[in-house]
């Protein structure tokens, strides 16, 4: 309960994060390393559609996204959750066949306009880092029309090109300051509902085990597998 339904953008930073732990490769991400780019696109498409679930489930939205489509649920008289699957079935099948149809389009147009996006890949720095920061300072300042985002803006950017400069990984840093105060909320809130138990909270049911274990086997993988390549470099 600490980390609630997390964006497609989080999901597809902790994939590009636990790939480059695992991949042989690790040292060539950044430089179009397949894995690298494959990874957090496969997690962010199912991130998207996962978010989904809870919705139709519980009539909780997963996401942003899901939330208009809850209010336009509603809208048209329909109350998602568990009677949802019952009370109108060709509704629900009719949304779940809509994604494997977009799907199929979308590969079709991703392949007849594969010559395009390589162009856009093509654009100048020059001209994509000043389009880059512009949009960045404009979205800053719609989330709170405050000039305070701008500094916060900027010293983040400094310390974000000081950790590149030393070669330290960018994708932590951005995970905290998206989900920080999220999580210090929903951590809060879990202190409060099991009375200030932590012990209930990571282990007191089998999928909190579950996601606790995998969190830490996600820790200590990258070290245990340095381990192993330096006993076969000793043998």
């Amino acid at each position: 309960g600490v980390l609630p339904g997390a964006g497609g953008s989080i999901a597809a930073m902790l994939s590009y994060s636990t790939e480059k732990q695992i991949s042989k490769n690790s040292k060539n991400f950044g430089k179009g390393q397949i894995e690298g780019v494959a990874a957090p696109e496969a997690s962010n498409n199912a991130a998207s559609v996962g978010a989904l679930i809870p919705l139709l489930t519980m009539g909780v939205p997963g996401s942003g996204t899901t939330a208009v489509i809850l209010g336009a649920v509603v809208m048209l008289g329909l109350q998602p959750g568990p009677l949802l699957f019952a009370n109108e079935p060709e509704t629900i099948w009719t949304l779940v066949n809509s994604m494997f149809i977009g799907n199929i389009f979308l590969v079709i147009l991703n392949i007849a306009l594969i010559g395009l996006l390589l162009k856009i890949l093509r654009t100048p720095p020059k001209v994509l880092y000043p389009l880059i920061l512009v949009l960045a300072f404009i979205g800053t300042y719609t989330l709170g029309y405050s000039i305070t985002d701008f500094y916060i803006l900027i010293i983040f950017g400094i310390i974000g090109l000081v950790m590149k400069l030393l070669d330290f990984p960018l994708a932590p840093l951005i995970l905290a300051a998206i989900i920080g105060s999220d999580m210090e909320q929903n951590f809060r809130k879990s202190l409060i509902v099991s009375n200030n138990n932590v012990g209930d909270i990571f282990w007191g049911s089998p999928i909190s085990l579950v996601l606790t274990l995998m969190t830490i086997l996600a820790l200590v993988y990258p070290l245990i597998i340095k381990g192993f390549k330096r006993m076969k470099v000793k043998k």
